[in-house]
């Protein structure tokens, strides 16, 4: 899930938002590369996270 809810605070002016409009096109896009691809490891950095519910600690 790319994200699972986008807040909009008072605080936010217009750019702000058309800022995230943005990062968000471009991350979609890179996640349609990678989906058409079936293999999303050239757009990936870093090293992955772990599962945030384990079954053990």
């Amino acid at each position: 899930m790319l994200a699972p809810s986008f807040v909009v605070s008072a605080a936010l002016d217009d750019a702000d938002i058309e800022h995230t409009v943005e990062a968000v096109a471009g991350a979609c896009a890179v996640y349609r590369k990678a989906l058409d691809a079936g293999d999303p490891t050239p757009w990936l950095g870093g090293r992955p996270v772990k599962p945030v519910f384990r079954r053990r600690a």
